[in-house]
């Protein structure tokens, strides 16, 4: 079988923005071990193209989903093309690997294959850290460089020899000694020693998953903590209600214009009757002089 890696570095700006587990949330005691694979044999078998393409980064996506699927009753297995098609989108077509913070943006804002995860969080590569955070969030999502070359073959990863590349992988269980591992469709298991490598650890908040959250981890300093980052947001806003614009009163009518004032009829002076009289007398006598003459 062909082992093919494909994890890159994230880069230093964007692993300092990392947010650490230990601000929400007090781990307990872990239990002795986990048993979360048990039920999700099928999509932890599956391989997901990481034989021929380095798309080990959405790979461990995929059977980080499988496993909260299958303990949450119904398993979801992937198949090959559905992986190898999202990591050549991400890649726009070059078979060239992923980092994970970049692929963790993608898989919140835009989901692996519509399943989208809430907020993802930075844990310390520490033992007991790790197996705390398997038993409450069912996996953890990690990264290491270099992969050893007798890793790839290698049941057991320990020893640290020479080595090259890039890996992403699922923890989906522990027990005492071990850290169990999925990747390129097997179980292998991870030592303290071997743990030295790893360089990025996340849990990750199925969407799903989120009713079993541990009583008192802080999701409301996250969800603010996220959004602080600079819109890297987890939990969209209530959705604030379009403002509706007042309808205004019907407008008043225009005011009518005053009519036109009416014409003023001249009243005609009071008449003069003694003068009207005089005035005929003259003009008779006038005629009658003439008359005469």
């Amino acid at each position: 079988m062909n082992y093919k890696l494909g994890r890159l570095p994230s880069h230093n700006n964007d692993l300092r923005r990392r947010l650490p587990l230990s601000r929400y949330y007090d781990l307990p005691i872990p239990p002795e071990y986990t048993n979360w694979k048990e039920k999700a044999t099928k999509s932890l078998a599956t391989v997901l193209g990481n034989d021929n393409y380095g798309d080990c980064t959405v790979a461990g996506a995929g059977h980080c989903e499988g496993i909260w699927t299958a303990n949450l009753g119904k398993e979801r297995v992937h198949t090959t093309k559905e992986i190898v098609d999202t990591y050549l989108y991400l890649t726009n077509g070059a078979d060239s690997g992923l980092n994970m913070l970049y692929f963790l943006k993608y898989w919140q804002k835009t989901g692996l294959l519509g399943s989208k995860i809430g907020p993802y969080l930075s844990i310390p590569a520490d033992f007991d850290t790790i197996k705390s955070c398997i038993a409450i969030f069912g996996t953890v999502y990690a990264g290491f460089a270099p992969v050893p070359d007798s890793w790839l073959e290698a049941t057991i990863w320990d020893k640290i020899t020479a080595g090259r590349g890039g890996h992403a992988i699922a923890m989906v269980d522990y027990e005492k000694d071990y850290i169990h591992i999925s990747t390129w469709g097997e179980i292998r298991k991870l030592t303290r020693n071997g743990l030295r490598l790893f360089d990025e650890l996340y849990i990750v908040l199925d969407t799903e998953w989120r009713d079993n959250h541990p009583t008192g981890f802080n999701a409301h300093q996250l969800v603010e903590d996220f959004n602080s980052l600079g819109g890297n947001e987890v939990v969209p806003p209530a959705p604030i209600p379009p403002v509706v614009p007042p309808i205004p009163d019907e407008p008043p009518l225009p005011p009518t214009p005053d009519p036109d004032p009416p014409i003023p009829v001249p009243t005609p002076n009071p008449i003069d009757w003694s003068l009207l009289i005089k005035t005929i007398i003259d003009l008779i006598k006038a005629i009658l002089s003439i008359c005469k003459n």
